[in-house]
């Protein structure tokens, strides 16, 4: 499948091919398949994030929060990989000297 240019804004989990339309950080090519996982990362993330709130809101329903922050960091570690392997050259520059993927190593140079 061809592979087309993205703009995505890990905030506010927006995936768009228009630029003008939202706010946007990094610019990615990818297929179609990529763009739903990164989709489907970022829906996590959000339910992921609801759910820390709750937590933090209902603290007497159990101490979770902790085990709900590793699981959302996790997955923006997932987000910020997979946009730095479909990034262009300035995208993965930014990840690399901004130091935002925590297991960047030779895999990813």
């Amino acid at each position: 499948m061809e592979k087309q240019k993205y703009y995505v804004g890990v905030a506010s989990g927006q995936i768009t091919r228009q630029p003008e339309t939202t706010e946007w950080e990094f610019e990615i090519e990818a297929t179609e398949e990529q763009i739903a996982r990164l989709r489907d990362l970022f829906e996590r993330a959000n339910r992921q994030n609801l759910d820390i709130v709750y937590a933090v809101l209902h603290p007497l329903e159990g101490r979770k929060e902790e085990h709900d922050l590793k699981n959302y960091d996790h997955t923006l570690q997932e987000i910020y990989r997979m946009i730095y392997e479909l990034g262009n050259d300035e995208t993965k520059k930014f990840i690399q000297e901004n130091q935002i993927i925590q297991e960047l190593g030779k895999d990813y140079m």
